[in-house]
């Protein structure tokens, strides 16, 4: 009966969508899908390319990017809503939607989210990066370890620039 009361509404269009999604399927398919990446490190590009400035990036860490879907339009409304304003049941759907292929964790033994500090907690209350990837586990069949604590209290990375 509350189903008929209360209907789940796609946060970009306003239609209905499932009771666990926040996008229906019509918006999901508008998702924009990298076209070009580079083909040193796999960031999405507007040409292709075999290396470009993020290549660099390696010297810090990143071994390759990985992008399912360009950070614009319907998806940056989606992430904005799951880590501003508490829509949770968005990321189970945004760990769906990740890696249409599976067999890119093929030869991984875990997800590592990576957690903010404790003292956001007061502001979040939840970390939507562990709800995304228990999502993207359950569908992968790949465990989730919490090995990676944050002890420093950095700035947003929102609010960084690049360097």
């Amino acid at each position: 009966m509350l189903r008929k009361i209360f209907t789940a509404v796609c946060v970009a269009c306003g239609g209905e969508c499932g009771y666990s999604d926040m996008l229906c399927a019509d918006c999901v398919e508008t998702l924009s899908v990298p076209k070009h990446t580079c083909l040193g490190c796999g960031h999405p590009l507007a040409v292709e390319a075999y290396h470009c400035k993020h290549c660099d990036d390696r010297e810090n860490g990143v071994d390759f990017y990985y992008a399912d879907y360009l950070y614009t339009g319907v998806l940056r409304k989606l992430i904005h809503k799951i880590k501003y304003e508490w829509y949770f049941r968005g990321a189970s759907q945004l760990g769906r939607l990740c890696m249409p292929d599976d067999e890119l964790l093929d030869g991984y033994d875990a997800i590592v989210p990576v957690p903010f500090h404790f003292r956001r907690r007061f502001v979040r209350f939840r970390q939507p990066v562990s709800l995304i990837c228990a999502a993207l586990a359950e569908r992968t069949e790949t465990a989730v370890l919490p090995l990676v604590e944050r002890v420093v209290h950095t700035e947003y990375q929102s609010r960084l620039r690049r360097k």
